[in-house]
């Protein structure tokens, strides 16, 4: 026999392409799912509650001053639960005097420490609409609706203004 060299290469074994591409892709999967478990953050919670209240309370007697409406508690929520929206709807029995408004605030806290004024700009004796307005608020918060009616004068309603009804669905997270 007929030698060529003296020291023969080493065989360096070569995997099939195949198998290189597939530990690739395993290897960047696998890291690539570690990064999300590690950097995605829980979803939170989201719940609600809702109380309503058919009163004829306040009742508006005079024009410019304003009534304060029965308390909104909020049941027990969750510690650290927030606010997103909230969600509101008043109805009164009759209709405002002619060429005047029903004036309402959604108010929140203790007498009224923070309002918004949820009443549109035209005569109605109803309106609903959700707002965030308050939205990172502890969810149980305490609201009260606060109804008036404007005029440039003044004076006693004849007859008085009775509510009917007050919504109130706050939605928050957890």
């Amino acid at each position: 026999m007929l030698r060529t060299s003296n020291n023969p290469a080493p065989i360096t074994p070569v995997r099939p392409t195949r198998t290189r591409v597939a530990a690739t892709i395993a290897g960047l999967l696998v890291g690539v799912l570690a990064a999300l478990s590690i950097t995605t953050p829980a979803q939170a919670a989201t719940a609600s509650w809702t109380q309503h209240q058919g009163t004829s309370y306040p009742t508006i007697y005079q024009t410019n001053w304003l009534y304060y409406g029965n308390a909104f508690t909020a049941p027990t929520t969750p510690p650290g639960a927030v606010i997103t929206t909230v969600y509101y709807r008043w109805i009164f029995m009759e209709i405002p005097p002619p060429l005047r408004i029903y004036t309402v605030y959604l108010c929140a806290g203790p007498n009224g420490t923070q309002c918004l004024a949820v009443s549109p700009n035209l005569s109605t004796q109803s309106w609903s609409a959700t707002t965030t307005a308050f939205a990172g608020f502890p969810a149980n918060t305490t609201f009260q609706y606060v109804v008036g009616i404007g005029a440039p004068t003044t004076y006693v309603l004849t007859p008085p203004k009775h509510s009917s009804s007050y919504e109130l669905t706050v939605t928050y997270t957890y």
